[in-house]
């Protein structure tokens, strides 16, 4: 093995546990290294670098020529400690955790936060009652997606997949508009 990137995100399991994975991605693909439940802990940066260090010394420290932790700033933290303690890596935050954090910031924007509200609204409309739901699908090859409540990032996609069934919402309004009888 040449070098790899470490990886480490922070999760809830089904059991509400916190849970911190740890990961080794090399061009060979990623190798699962450990999972730590952290209840009770006080996950803070100098907890979360010495996980990671302990799980990096495992691997061999020649071998983690990278390590990637979210944006949080306990994880932040982290970061400028093991960047002190391991100093042939580059440390780097998770492009996806800054990405959502960036939409999370467009979305306080008024324009946006109104956007997302009305989408949010026309798919509950859509979703939460069956003869609507039964129309779309009739002029749709693909469902509506519900924004998680997790990831910012899932309302703008959200979104996007409002703007792709665009055809099939008008037709969908049209369609509940001529049939007799219908209350939602």
């Amino acid at each position: 093995m040449n070098g790899g990137t470490f990886v480490s995100d922070g999760w809830t399991n089904v059991q509400n546990r916190p849970i911190i994975n740890c990961l080794l991605v090399t061009g060979d693909g990623g190798m699962f290294l450990d999972a730590v439940d952290t209840s009770g802990e006080t996950k803070d940066a100098r907890f979360i670098a010495n996980e990671v260090e302990r799980d990096i010394n495992a691997v061999g420290v020649k071998h983690v020529v990278q390590v990637i932790t979210d944006c949080a700033s306990n994880c932040v933290g982290a970061r400028k400690i093991l960047e002190e303690r391991f100093k042939h890596s580059v440390f780097s935050p998770c492009a996806a955790h800054c990405l959502d954090l960036l939409l999370e910031d467009i979305g306080k924007l008024a324009w946006a936060s109104c956007a997302v509200d009305k989408g949010r609204a026309a798919v509950k409309f859509i979703t939460n009652h069956h003869k609507s739901l039964h129309i779309f699908r009739q002029h749709s090859t693909v469902e509506m997606l519900k924004p998680g409540e997790t990831r910012f990032a899932s309302q703008f996609i959200m979104l996007q997949r409002i703007n792709d069934c665009r055809d099939a919402l008008q037709e969908t309004v049209v369609d509940m508009n001529t049939r007799n009888g219908y209350q939602a």
